[in-house]
């Protein structure tokens, strides 16, 4: 997948790359203006678009099945329901900020929380589903006086 995103991510930065552009704000002086990158002009910025969507979109869609399959598993070692808890709330991530995101995308301030507010949410939410049942159970086992795992005695 990291080998895929980087392919498409290097064919699209070599055939259509992004461009700055500036504009001015309605109703302002001619010392008033803001800049921002924009997608590349062609048709490969679609495609490339697209590419990288699909991939990233099957990688989730192989990672559901997959915690799926794995929903059998003992719960010691199962970790299909925090794969899916994380999933559910990118989920609600996207939901919420897609229209919030195209609400604001006139000013570049608002632009850059809300973009910022988004991949703040969404790896901590993937952070603390995966690795916080591990540390609650790491340290749940730990005899703070001995130091030494329950199930080692």
């Amino acid at each position: 997948m990291l080998a895929l995103n980087l392919a498409f991510m290097v064919v699209w930065t070599v055939l259509d790359p992004m461009y700055w552009k500036r504009t001015q704000s309605c109703g302002s002086d001619e010392f008033t203006s803001y800049g921002a990158c924009f997608v590349g002009k062609g048709e490969m910025s679609t495609f490339m678009v697209s590419m990288v969507a699909a991939v990233n979109f099957s990688a989730v869609i192989l990672a559901t099945v997959q915690a799926f399959k794995a929903r059998q598993i003992n719960t010691a070692f199962s970790e299909s329901s925090y794969v899916a808890l994380a999933m559910g709330s990118i989920l609600q991530v996207f939901l919420v900020s897609a229209p919030l995101t195209l609400l604001v995308h006139d000013n570049p301030p608002a632009t850059f929380f809300v973009l910022s507010g988004i991949i703040t949410v969404v790896c901590l939410s993937v952070l603390l589903f995966i690795f916080a049942p591990k540390v609650h159970a790491h340290l749940s086992s730990v005899d703070p006086e001995s130091k030494l795992t329950r199930e080692s005695l």
